[in-house]
């Protein structure tokens, strides 16, 4: 068995990154994309792993090797970036979210309303719940004010 050896740059030489559209995924993998300006070419390209989730018609970025014998290789699709969740972005820094938690941070005061219930919470820990029926539980001193108190 013969194997060639070729360093990155080798392999690179000729290589064009080019832009077209993605259309179709065929099962086996194979992305077939059309070329920008050349609406009746197809070509047979794979994916980079790290594209993330493509589907047809998106466009893409593909690079394509000099010789016919090697496919192309979808490097991306072209759309606004989105930061993978578990971080904030820069439009938004006080917010994080992953799979199992959202994260809101404020730098004084933070409240969530829905309706007539609302939760503030304070820079000093001060946390005011308001609502039409308020179920609370604390590990410290509880205040409860309201028209009508029942405790357990």
């Amino acid at each position: 068995m013969s194997v060639t050896v070729r360093t990155a740059t080798e392999s690179l030489v000729g290589t064009q990154v080019l832009r077209g559209t993605l259309v179709e995924i065929k099962t086996d993998g194979t992305l077939l994309v059309r070329p920008d300006g050349d609406p009746a070419g197809i070509v047979a390209c794979d994916a980079l792993v790290s594209s993330g989730p493509l589907h047809p018609g998106a466009t893409v970025v593909y690079a394509m090797p000099p010789s016919s014998q090697h496919r192309g290789c979808v490097l991306g699709a072209v759309g606004p970036y989105r930061p993978p969740s578990g971080q904030s972005n820069e439009d938004n820094p006080h917010l994080v979210a992953d799979k199992t938690t959202i994260e809101l941070t404020a730098d004084t005061k933070l409240v969530l309303k829905c309706g007539e219930g609302s939760i503030s919470i304070g820079q000093d820990g001060t946390i005011i719940i308001k609502g039409a029926r308020i179920l609370s539980r604390s590990k410290g001193v509880n205040k409860i004010k309201g028209a009508s108190v029942q405790i357990n």
